[in-house]
């Protein structure tokens, strides 16, 4: 079984230039289940990809990507242990010179990731979601740390927010983000202008987080809670490009929420050539 990103050969991390992080983490999932599976399902399928881009023309060598141990996490252990194994090995990771790509798993796991960050960058950064909701709910289901609620507990982590391809969510969050001035760019309503006005308000470090349900199910159903209207993957790579414009540093990278369907693999294949597409911009 493939268990390395690309199929890599690569022994040592020493000399590559991408670390991925696998984060099977699942809690809180509300519709469909099966997230902890997708950091397995997307190295699995990932060594189809083609190594040469066509539009750079620039050839990529799986020995680039190390692929890291996966984070166990033991069935009896508990949401905040588990939050706090994840910072932990984040900051055990951690390595200026490299780019660090993170694989969940639900989307609660940028929360912890974001505080091992904080520490390491002084809380130097700010943070960009793409995501099909706003995730700012102060509770959900019982849970403070429900995938529902990561965006709200990372604004208390005095981190600036943008929210980009939002169409779904209820009166709290919305509410919560006009209080809170986290600027959000909504589903189908794109615009460029104020965009880069946005962005060049931000820090000069720029930490990502991918929701895979940002983008529409006709392009990849396999998410945790699909919705409709959602955006394309060259509305996804437009915004990547401008954050690179605009001369921004981008200092890790998640994508979550992707849930693994047995019978599709192209849909797993889809999820890691759609991460491949963001580290050839964003690197």
């Amino acid at each position: 079984m493939v268990d390395t990103f690309f199929d890599s050969e690569n022994l040592s991390y020493e000399e590559s230039r991408y670390l991925i992080l696998p984060i099977p983490y699942e809690k809180t999932t509300s519709f469909v289940k099966g997230t902890a599976k997708a950091p397995e399902e997307i190295i699995k399928n990932s060594f189809s990809l083609e190594l040469y881009d066509s539009y750079s023309e620039k050839e990529y060598k799986d020995e680039d990507f190390f692929t890291l141990k996966s984070i166990n996490f033991p069935k009896k252990l508990g949401i905040e242990d588990s939050l706090n194994l994840i910072q932990k090995k984040v900051k055990e990771n951690f390595i200026e010179d490299k780019h660090l790509i993170f694989l969940g798993g639900e989307h609660t796991i940028t929360l912890p990731i974001i505080k091992a960050y904080k520490e390491l960058l002084k809380g130097n950064f700010s943070l960009l979601y793409f995501d099909a909701h706003y995730d700012l709910r102060d509770s959900y289901e019982g849970s403070k740390f429900s995938h529902a609620c990561v965006m709200r507990r990372i604004n208390e982590e005095g981190i600036k927010l943008t929210g980009v391809g939002i169409r779904a969510g209820s009166k709290e969050d919305y509410e919560f983000s006009q209080k809170k001035g986290i600027q959000i760019f909504k589903a189908g309503k794109f615009e460029e202008k104020l965009f880069r006005e946005r962005i060049k308000e931000l820090e000069k470090n720029i930490y990502i987080s991918v929701d895979f349900d940002y983008f529409d199910p006709s392009i990849l159903p396999a998410v945790g809670t699909p919705e409709i209207s959602g955006e394309t993957i060259e509305d996804f790579t437009k915004i990547l490009k401008i954050i690179k414009e605009e001369d921004k540093r981008v200092v890790g990278t998640d994508f979550v929420e992707f849930s693994p369907v047995k019978e599709m693999p192209q849909y797993s294949y889809i999820a890691a050539a759609i991460i491949f597409e963001a580290i050839k911009i964003l690197y």
